[in-house]
């Protein structure tokens, strides 16, 4: 644990004084918003891909299965991470600290908070309805033993990782509040360490669930062309670890930051 006392000067007076500061060197007002409105696209994109997965099941289908249900709730969790996403980021992010609001900041700041446990939610809830997919098609007594025990594993590690997250920060309005440099006493986990382990363990249940049905799928009464078709359509979910793997790299260099954000500030007066 990290144990910090903060000092009674205020973050407002600092954010003042910077903005003060902004304004007398004539700095332009630096604005990124444009750059927020970019992963929109994917998760617009992703959002479409489950109602068409859910409308190919309903006319090919005489009913939903339960790894479609799990991707109902999956996306409206996702949808209502989206919408929070897209709000605190027109209230707060792409602009200067000290252009926003202190309270649109805790607002934000919370809203963030909030968005935490509903993304991991929602990759929790995606990778189990793959493994109850595979349950479905795959009637192997071994094959359910293991796809049984690896959903165990995600469904544990995720709740571990949840817990965590959540009580990342004592007490946990610091995670909202924690800016104003009048908090007080607060304790926090090492953030870097934690990103770490959750990013670890992320990438290790996408590779079980890649590499589970390859057995199974070399052993079909097919073709060899067949079976290397079918194993390359899966290879294309390396996709997702390496993704996260370039994830991680860039969230260790952010959490280990040389610039201190809450470094005192000084104005001296003729």
């Amino acid at each position: 644990l990290v144990t910090h006392q903060l000092v009674t000067t205020t973050t407002n007076n600092f954010l003042d004084v910077a903005k003060i500061e902004a304004k007398a060197c004539g700095r332009p007002i630096r604005t990124r918003k444009a750059d927020i409105m970019v992963p929109l696209i994917l998760q617009i994109t992703g959002i479409l891909a489950v109602l068409l997965r859910l409308y190919a099941r309903w006319t090919m289908m005489p009913r939903l299965e339960a790894d479609d249900w799990i991707m109902i709730v999956c996306g409206v969790i996702f949808i209502v991470l989206v919408v929070i996403c897209q709000i605190a980021g027109a209230l707060a992010f792409g602009e200067d600290i000290w252009v926003v609001e202190p309270d649109k900041l805790a607002l934000v700041l919370k809203l963030f908070f909030i968005d935490e446990p509903l993304y991991l939610a929602t990759i929790t809830l995606t990778k189990i309805s793959v493994l109850i997919f595979y349950l479905r098609i795959f009637p192997n007594e071994s094959f359910r033993r293991a796809t049984y025990a690896t959903i165990t594993y995600i469904v544990t590690s995720m709740t571990v990782i949840l817990f965590l997250q959540i009580f990342q920060c004592t007490p946990i309005s610091f995670n909202w509040d924690g800016w104003k440099r009048d908090f007080g006493t607060y304790h926090c986990l090492d953030l870097h360490r934690l990103v770490n382990i959750a990013g670890g363990l992320s990438i290790s249940h996408d590779l079980i669930i890649l590499v589970l049905p390859l057995p199974l799928l070399w052993g079909l009464n097919t073709s060899k062309r067949s079976k290397i078709g079918i194993s390359f359509m899966f290879s294309l979910g390396l996709f997702i670890p390496i993704t996260a793997c370039i994830r991680l790299r860039y969230l260790a260099a952010f959490t280990h930051s040389r610039i201190h954000l809450t470094r005192p500030g000084t104005l001296r007066m003729p």
